[in-house]
Order: C-alpha cells, then structure tokens, then sequence
C-alpha cells in the first residue's frame, strides 16, 4: 500500500503533444489527393489528348541542370519537349493512383520513369483545357507547401 499519497501530486504531469499541426498538414494531403484523383480520373475519362502549352523556364532550367549532372536517368528534356509537341499530352497516374501521384506523358508514351514532367512543370496558358490548369494549380500549390516543412 502506497504510505505517502502526498508525493504524486509532484510528478509532472504528461504533456499532450500538440498534434494540430501534424493533423492539419495530413488532412490538407488528403485532400490534395482526392482533388488529384478527381481531376486526373476525369481527364482520363475523356482520352483526350491535350495540347503542350509550355514547360515552366525554372522547371525547365533546374530539369536541364540534373539531367547535365546525372546524364542517362531520363530522356533529354530537350528531347521530351519535341514529343510533347509533336504529340501532345496526357496526364497519368503513377503506379498507385490513391498515393495521388500523377505525371504528365507524351500522348504516345506510357513511360513514367523516363518521359514524364508533374503538373507543377507547367505553364498555365489561357486557352489551356481548365481541368489541367486546375490540376497544375493544385500541384503547384502542394509543392510549395511541402517544400516549406
């Protein structure tokens, strides 16, 4: 039997982590990935093919940069960016399509390793089909907030 009850109203009491911020940034992930699923499951619908706007100068130069450093991992963006035009676009899902991870294909490709751009590599142009200005608005958006943390 515990003689001396006095000395447990000196022990600390547990501190509640603070998981708000944890809950806030998994549940804005959740999210991002429902809004992707949506977007890119109905552009697959469609089979359509969507026209190559343009590819962002940063994305375009940093892309340029590691393929210099690490050549033979991809094809050449040099050399994707002719396809894009010739063939145009179309937006996949990676293998898993709940992870939300989605890339952009020329239309007669089905190469993700090798050919694929993200969504946020794109410049939004104003005659771009909405639903793709929207899916790289969305991965833009969630791009940055990750790089942030």
């Amino acid at each position: 039997m515990i003689e001396n009850l006095d000395n447990f109203a000196n022990i600390p009491k547990p501190i509640k982590k603070d998981t708000s911020i944890e809950e806030e940034k998994e549940f804005d992930r959740a999210e991002y990935i429902k809004e992707c699923i949506l977007l890119v499951t109905e552009l697959i619908e469609k089979h359509e093919v969507l026209p190559f706007s343009e590819i962002n100068p940063e994305a375009y130069s940093k892309i340029k940069t590691e393929q210099e450093i690490y050549p033979g991992y991809s094809t050449p963006i040099d050399d994707l960016l002719i396809k894009f035009k010739e063939q145009g676009i179309k937006v996949v899902f990676t293998d898993d399509p709940n992870s939300g991870n989605i890339c952009i294909l020329p239309s007669g490709s089905n190469d993700i390793i090798n050919d694929s751009l993200f969504p946020r590599h794109l410049n939004q142009t104003e005659n771009m089909n909405a639903l793709l200005k929207k899916l790289i608005e969305l991965d833009t958006n969630c791009y940055h907030a990750y790089k942030k943390t």
